[in-house]
């Protein structure tokens, strides 16, 4: 902390006992000793709370984000069943089926109006073709015949 070295803590101490004197020096070193280890015990005490402090904090944002979580995670399933029990999705379903049916009865008429004009068109060339020749027969009974 003070980046004293052995040789300036001997300067020291000498200076100590030259000063204070070799019957006053223990009781003034003990004397120092108690009031370092108290500012340390001190020091490490503050260290302590503030770690504790920073520990309390950390875990009350934790807990914040945890009950975010839960909200949003409820929000949603509340948003999932109010979405089944809908009543707009069934009408959009329903609705979806009606034009699934309308499709399936224009294909069907269409169909039916294609096979309609074959069999017109078939029976138009059976009566433009000669005499004596059907049109359903292959080419080899009709030459034949």
């Amino acid at each position: 902390m003070f980046d004293v070295g052995f040789s300036e803590v001997v300067i020291i101490a000498i200076i100590a006992l030259v000063i204070l004197g070799p019957e006053r020096l223990p009781k003034v070193a003990r004397t120092l000793g108690f009031w370092v280890g108290k500012a340390r015990r001190m020091v490490a005490d503050v260290k302590t709370d503030i770690d504790r402090e920073m520990r309390e904090s950390e875990l009350a944002d934790l807990r914040k984000l945890g009950d975010e979580i839960t909200d949003v995670k409820d929000e949603i399933e509340k948003t999932g069943s109010d979405a089944a029990d809908d009543s707009s999705l069934m009408s959009v379903a329903d609705s979806i089926r009606e034009s699934a049916e309308d499709i399936q009865s224009t294909v069907k008429d269409v169909a039916e109006v294609a096979e309609a004009r074959a069999q017109d068109s078939t029976q138009d060339n059976a009566e433009e073709s000669p005499a004596g020749t059907d049109p359903s027969m292959a080419p080899e009974k009709q030459a034949a015949t």
